[in-house]
């Protein structure tokens, strides 16, 4: 059996080993079946010694997926330590497996020079990209397109990134591309009760499970209610105001909470079992950085009195205005994706005091280095704390800085991310070009 790594940028790329990387699918048959029926035997780790194997979500790294990947779910790369892929494939059983890893393992050793040779040329030429680029050089516009366009052909099941994708061609009036996202999105929707899946993150461990996300859902309804308006679709007009009721049931009269599913067999059974059949609970966390986006998007929608209950709510976790209570990981305060999201939601509130706003404001610039914030990681080595960069934290600040009219500052903090983008996440481009868009 092996024991998977996480995928960590900076450890990877440290690591001299070759890399053994297992793209999968929460909840698939095919992906449980190489974790377990390959992965999953005795006797595996001796052959995979010589690499580091980490296992990615194709959910939660679409990048990975789109650089990585075969073409579909499982898929297995092996890379030199630089990244370079020397051979894998998709779905395969034991014995292939076996034999694959066998040829692999004869020719590496045979031609180990060589590879590193070239693995070494590849560094050399892709070294840490200069900060100096020009935000109109960069050509966004068909960066931002190119890449959603991969990520909509290989239909891969992000809804988040999917919902991004499809506020992108709204906002240009791209009917044609907003359409295909719009249908594999409408692919991810629970045809039996309504609303869609998510495609970030999963709660509930057992086989087939559904996890309904509930920024996600109010996503949908306001990119639903955006498309029916600019493309004067009347019926997903209508149906905007559906995924608008739906997503109200998420609500428990002070904040939104998250619903799980029970397994496939259970949405293939009918109505009288359904209404018999016993549900898991709701996650009942407060998850205030999706409650605080949730309470903008409400904001948006018009839903000015939803939005200021979710934002009174989640105002108490506003401890002596000094801290934000970031449930998902209880001992991280201040996290900059938090911080800058409150920023946001607060300054759309017209009531909320502006002495809080610039208190929030305060926190955010302390954290601050020349052009980027930071959150500190809480385990650091003794009393020192290891400076993190949020990528989706520091849009959301470039975000902040726009709503106020501060276009240079946001400016200076894409400037400052795109070759952090360019060279771990490319998804992130379509995030950037669509806060350019607005």
């Amino acid at each position: 059996m092996i024991n998977w790594e996480e995928w960590n940028d900076e450890k990877l790329k440290a690591d001299q080993r070759y890399k053994l990387i297992f793209i999968r699918r929460f909840g698939e048959e095919e992906s449980e079946f190489m974790e377990k029926g390959v992965f999953g035997r005795k006797g595996i780790e001796t052959l995979t010694s010589r690499y580091i194997p980490v296992k990615v979500d194709v959910d939660e790294r679409p990048d990975v997926f789109i650089r990585y990947g075969f073409g579909a779910t499982p898929s297995v790369s092996i890379t030199t330590q630089d990244g370079r892929t020397l051979g894998g494939g998709t779905l395969c059983d034991y014995e292939s497996f076996i034999k694959f890893m066998i040829e692999l393992g004869t020719l590496i050793t045979r031609e180990k020079e060589i590879i590193e040779k070239y693995g070494a040329e590849e560094v050399e030429e892709d070294e840490e990209p200069k900060n100096d680029i020009d935000i109109s050089e960069i050509r966004l516009q068909d960066l931002a397109q190119n890449v959603a366009k991969r990520v909509v052909e290989a239909k891969i099941p992000s809804t988040k990134l999917l919902l991004e994708i499809l506020s992108m061609w709204i906002k240009i009036g791209n009917e044609t591309e907003a359409r295909k996202t719009l249908n594999l999105l409408e692919m991810a929707e629970d045809k039996v009760e309504g609303g869609i899946f998510s495609g970030s993150s999963y709660e509930n461990p057992l086989k087939f499970s559904t996890f309904k996300s509930s920024d996600e859902n109010v996503r949908y309804a306001l990119e639903l209610k955006r498309f029916g308006e600019k493309f004067n679709d009347k019926a997903i007009q209508e149906k905007a105001e559906k995924q608008l009721d739906f997503s109200k049931t998420f609500f428990n009269g002070e904040y939104f909470t998250n619903l799980i599913g029970e397994d496939q067999e259970y949405y293939k059974s009918t109505k009288s079992i359904r209404e018999i059949r016993q549900k898991p609970p709701k996650d009942e966390r407060l998850f205030s950085g999706k409650n605080l986006e949730i309470a903008e998007m409400l904001i948006d929608l018009g839903e000015l009195d939803l939005a200021q209950k979710v934002v009174n709510k989640v105002s108490e976790s506003l401890i002596s205005g000094k801290k934000i209570f970031h449930s998902e990981k209880k001992n991280v305060e201040n996290l900059t994706a938090d911080l800058t999201q409150a920023l946001i939601t607060f300054s759309k509130m017209k009531n909320y005091p502006e002495e809080k706003t610039e208190e929030l404001e305060g926190i955010l610039y302390s954290k601050r280095g020349k052009n980027l914030f930071f959150d500190y990681k809480e385990n650091g080595f003794g009393a020192l704390k290891k400076r993190k960069i949020d990528i989706l934290g520091n849009i959301k600040a470039a975000k902040f800085f726009k709503f106020q009219g501060k276009e240079k500052e946001a400016n200076e903090i894409i400037k400052s991310l795109l070759p952090k983008i360019l060279e771990k996440n490319s998804t992130y481009i379509i995030y950037i070009y669509s806060l350019l868009l607005q």
